[in-house]
């Protein structure tokens, strides 16, 4: 069964690819579809403000992902890859309630559905060696050390 936060994040990934491929499209049309997916004004406001928080340190996410991902520029990862990446590294660096495995193994999930043959195993690469970035970037803000993973929802 998928959770409300599942779906959130995958609503949040389809808009981030819209974003990339359409990015002249204004945020009033892009929450009008968030919202059209999402019934509950809870998924709706997590799932928007993943995207809003992936956009709004996007510039930083891309320096991030393009430090782990040896030999590869962020502008020549598949569109899925590159934000699957992107709103995975958000929530692990930024986000206060961020639980590491299930936020680890969704990212891989969602590459596997949304992205190549290839996706899932360079999402986790890449994210693997993410890892260690994200601990040292959640002290410098102030943010608790990550969950692990057993008792959280996803």
């Amino acid at each position: 069964m998928i959770t409300r936060r599942s779906r959130a994040r995958e609503t949040a990934l389809q808009v981030l690819f819209e974003i990339d491929l359409v990015p002249q499209r204004d945020n009033a049309q892009r929450r009008t579809f968030l919202d059209a997916r999402l019934k509950d004004k809870a998924s709706r406001e997590l799932a928007w403000g993943l995207v809003m928080g992936t956009m709004r340190h996007r510039e930083d996410l891309d320096r991030r992902i393009s430090q782990a991902a040896d030999n590869w520029r962020i502008t020549r990862m598949a569109c899925v890859d590159r934000n699957v990446l992107r709103l995975a590294v958000y929530e692990l660096t930024y986000a206060r309630d961020a639980a590491l495995g299930i936020v680890f193994d969704e990212a891989i999930e969602l590459a596997g559905r949304f992205g190549s043959e290839g996706s899932k195993a360079f999402v986790n690469g890449v994210l693997d060696r993410c890892r260690k970035d994200w601990e040292s970037a959640r002290a410098d803000l102030g943010l608790p050390p990550l969950a692990p993973a057993s008792g959280q929802a996803g």
